[in-house]
């Protein structure tokens, strides 16, 4: 398992960069390793919410779902992602602080079968996509 975390700190209020991050329909918005987004399903985001993704990594896409597992507005979300080639759970907490608020977003990435064998060569490389990412939703919210 690959774990990445990063910490920003954006201008939005809490509930509000809750809502758009918790909402992985979004993501293609701000996260550089996210072709297309779309939401499985309408009504409120709730702990069943599914996404279905296109992934882009080293230029090979990949199809992922994403769906809440964990729902604590306007403080914590957690999804985990299926694909192919590798399984992610990602977790994010929101704090409220002067400045706005801290996001704190922790994505840990297990490999499946051959993809298992290039986790050491691409490890640098997956810790820039996760800063990238953080970097975008922190452009999105600020």
């Amino acid at each position: 398992m690959i774990r990445l975390h990063e910490t920003r700190t954006v201008s939005a209020p809490v509930a509000e960069a809750f809502d758009y991050a918790a909402n992985f329909e979004n993501i293609e918005d701000w996260d550089p390793g996210v072709v297309t987004s779309s939401r499985v399903g309408d009504g409120p985001i709730e702990v069943g919410s599914a996404f279905d993704l296109v992934t882009v990594f080293k230029g090979r896409e990949s199809d992922m779902t994403y769906t809440v597992t964990e729902l604590d507005r306007p403080r914590r979300v957690v999804l985990r992602g299926e694909g192919k080639l590798l399984s992610a759970v990602d977790t994010m907490e929101f704090s409220e602080t002067t400045a706005g608020t801290e996001i704190r977003y922790t994505a840990d990435l297990t490999f499946k079968g051959i993809a298992k064998i290039g986790t050491l060569f691409v490890r640098d490389d997956l810790d820039q996509l996760g800063r990238d990412a953080v970097d975008g939703l922190k452009a999105a919210l600020d």
